[in-house]
């Protein structure tokens, strides 16, 4: 069960600040990777809860209720379920030209996703798996309050879907896809 028991991450040491003024900001504790997608156990549930995996989101038209954010939550629960035994998820937000602090904590301008599963229930690990047998995207939000009630049929439209490749060039890290890029129309693409 969720018990929303917000702590320190233990395997890192430095401050883990969660403690936002909500009245005044608009920011909640957002999830990265939700809740809902860690039942399997207590002990996995309260790991979300991680201090590790919280990022300060606008509460109104991004986070909850018909967010953006909250709506993507919502798709990936749904939208491959029974399409594949795991979905694989990375999760992050960073910042772009901009430094909004809010009570010590820099608030990123971005949140996104990048999903990855084997398709067709094929029965192999997926870093054995061909381009083929794979599928994969890049989702990302621009962390505003401007996107809520956008509904994942919208996505593609509004620019938010884009190859693993793309959000590479955005962000300063290289994302662990098992070794494929992807453009959004599911065809992966060797490294």
């Amino acid at each position: 069960k969720r018990k929303d028991n917000y702590i320190n991450d233990p395997k890192i040491s430095c401050t883990q600040n969660t403690e936002y003024d909500f009245k005044s900001t608009n920011l909640t504790r957002g999830h990265m990777l939700g809740s809902s997608d860690r039942t399997v156990s207590q002990a996995t549930n309260d790991q979300v809860f991680y201090k590790s995996n919280i990022g300060p989101q606008l509460q109104n038209g991004f986070n909850t209720g018909g967010g953006v954010w909250n709506n993507c939550e919502d798709w990936v629960d749904t939208q491959w379920k029974g399409q594949a035994d795991t979905t694989y998820q990375v999760i992050g937000c960073y910042w772009e030209n901009e430094s909004k602090k809010v009570n010590g904590t820099v608030v990123p301008t971005h949140y996104y996703k990048v999903l990855l599963r084997i398709k067709n229930h094929v029965n192999k690990w997926v870093v054995e798996c061909s381009r083929d047998e794979l599928q994969c995207v890049a989702i990302c939000f621009p962390h505003n309050s401007s996107n809520g009630g956008t509904k994942p049929s919208q996505y593609v439209a509004k620019g938010f879907v884009m190859s693993v490749a793309d959000l590479e060039k955005k962000i300063p890290i290289t994302l662990p896809t098992g070794g494929y890029r992807h453009v959004c129309v599911g065809r992966p693409q060797a490294v």
